[in-house]
């Protein structure tokens, strides 16, 4: 696909990353007017915003996801529609995959969508209750 556009860089630039920041520094950066990953990273976050959540939001968040590692934990407080989990596992967007095991002839019902049908149940309790 990259011959079907107009970048302002090379191919053979794309190939040569190494890390997602090499990728987000040429790509993203060239792409959005970024000065480099950092720039982008510190205008893009939303941690410093949460405090102006006003409708419910669910956040699940693992602690070995590689593009967050060490950025520490949210604190949240109960007055904000917004809840987080964290887990200890789960990678980047790791939470969606249905897997199958070996023995097993049906995929096994992966933990995210049991969490977001919990937390949508919830809210329709506390709309329902608030009528």
């Amino acid at each position: 696909q990259y011959d079907q556009c107009e970048f302002d860089f090379e191919k053979s630039e794309i190939e040569e990353c190494e890390t997602i920041m090499d990728v987000e520094n040429l790509v993203i950066c060239c792409a959005f007017g970024f000065d480099d990953a950092f720039d982008y990273y510190n205008k893009v976050k939303t941690i410093d915003k949460l405090q102006k959540v006003c409708v419910p939001q669910f956040i699940i968040q693992a602690r070995d996801d590689p593009f967050f590692r060490g950025m520490g934990e949210a604190s949240t407080s109960e007055d904000m529609p917004l809840r987080i989990q964290y887990t200890d596992y789960g990678g980047h967007c790791g939470y969606v995959l249905h897997q199958r095991e070996p023995d097993e002839k049906n995929c096994k019902t992966s933990w995210m969508p049991r969490q977001l049908a919990r937390f949508f149940a919830h809210i329709e309790e506390e709309r329902e209750a608030d009528n």
